[in-house]
C-alpha cells in the first residue's frame, strides 16, 4: 500500500461524499498502490498520474470505479 499525496486526498473529498471518499482514498491506496501495479519506489507525487487517470475514467466516463482500477492494473 502506498500513501496518497495531499492533492490526490483533495481531489477525491472534491469528487466524492464523505464516506465515500474514504473509501475511494483506500481503494486508491490499496488497488493502486506502488506494490499493486509494480511501481515500487514510486513517490505519492509521481503515482498522482496514474490514480487521476482512474479518478476521470470513474467519473468522467460511462465507467465504474472497479473496471478504472483494473484498468490502471493492465497499463
Amino acid at each position: 500500500m502506498s500513501e496518497l499525496s495531499r492533492d490526490t486526498k483533495n481531489l477525491v473529498h472534491s469528487l466524492y461524499k464523505s464516506r465515500e471518499a474514504l473509501e475511494v482514498c483506500d481503494m486508491l491506496e490499496i488497488e493502486c498502490g506502488t506494490e499493486a501495479l509494480s511501481c515500487e519506489g514510486w513517490t505519492p507525487k509521481q503515482m498522482e498520474r496514474i490514480r487521476y487517470a482512474v479518478l476521470r475514467l470513474a467519473t468522467e466516463k460511462s465507467m465504474s470505479f472497479d473496471s478504472a482500477i483494473n484498468l490502471a492494473k493492465t497499463d
